[in-house]
């Protein structure tokens, strides 16, 4: 009842938000909390709401409820509709699959790290990596693809093209770095953000 009310209190409040394009110089604020999240983008914010096994997740102009089934995670639309699914694996990995149960992208975890892959052989492979001070990198390979920081160091470093300042660092770098992926629609960036939180929190 809790996410079905979250739901319906939360999914008209970014109705008029445009689809997130986390521009240059764009500030992002990250709100922890023990069953909560949020990644504020000036587009709109990214939230996510943890009731036991079940998610009511938020993104610009959508929501999703994440339903726990098992072996699987399924989220609906906000229609009813299935949309995606997740299949439930060890703690270190997980696959975001489409409704006919094909895969959208895999998911792995390290330490400092997390990889999203949309093949099994998780080759090529884009790294979200936490690195000192609080700065979080995208790369493909050895190739740095975006980057975000705290604001604190932004005098520090030079800023690549899609470069974000960051504040509220208590978030996990690796749910936070997510966002960068600009290849994920929306919907699958927060249920991947949601799904690693829920395995990192």
């Amino acid at each position: 009842m809790l996410l079905l009310a979250l739901l319906a209190q939360c999914g008209n409040s970014s109705s008029q938000s445009e689809q997130p394009t986390d521009a240059p110089g764009d500030e992002v604020t990250a709100l922890p909390g023990e069953n909560y999240f949020s990644i504020r983008t000036p587009a709109g914010a990214y939230e996510a709401f943890f009731e036991g096994k079940d998610i009511s997740l938020f993104v610009p102009n959508s929501s999703l409820l994440g339903e726990d089934k098992g072996e699987k995670r399924k989220y609906y639309g906000p229609g009813g509709e299935l949309v995606f699914e997740v299949k439930q694996s060890d703690d270190d990995k997980f696959k975001l699959r489409n409704p006919d149960g094909s895969l959208r992208w895999k998911v792995k975890i390290y330490d400092d790290k997390v990889k999203v892959a949309d093949n099994e052989e998780m080759e090529p492979a884009y790294e979200v990596k936490v690195y000192e001070e609080g700065r979080v990198k995208l790369k493909m390979g050895d190739e740095e693809l975006a980057e975000w920081r705290p604001a604190s160091l932004a005098a520090e470093y030079l800023p690549l093209n899609d470069s974000v300042g960051v504040t509220g660092l208590n978030a996990d770098g690796r749910v936070r770095g997510v966002l960068l992926l600009n290849v994920l629609s929306p919907e699958e960036k927060l249920i991947i953000a949601a799904e690693l939180f829920a395995r990192l929190k």
